[in-house]
């Protein structure tokens, strides 16, 4: 395996793990939904927080900042 290939799979599992962790106390973050529109754009949703992307390498960092959105919604105690 090239060098690319195990970055993209530790990115993956980094963001695995960064979207498993929840305190015991906290609301289960959502799972992100993934859809390719008609257009090529990509939209990301984690609960009620929705963005749109250009290309597919733009979303893991989406996904991260989405979700935190939706922790500090819905687990304000903790920001």
């Amino acid at each position: 395996m090239d060098q690319d290939s195990l970055r993209a799979i530790q990115r993956h599992h980094d963001l695995k793990a960064f979207l498993r962790y929840e305190h015991a106390s906290e609301l289960p973050t959502p799972n992100p939904k993934i859809r390719n529109l008609p257009d090529g754009a990509i939209q990301v949703l984690v609960g009620e927080f929705k963005a749109t992307v250009s290309s597919m390498h733009l979303v893991e960092d989406k996904v991260v900042r989405l979700t935190d959105y939706w922790r500090k919604a819905h687990q304000p105690e903790r920001f």
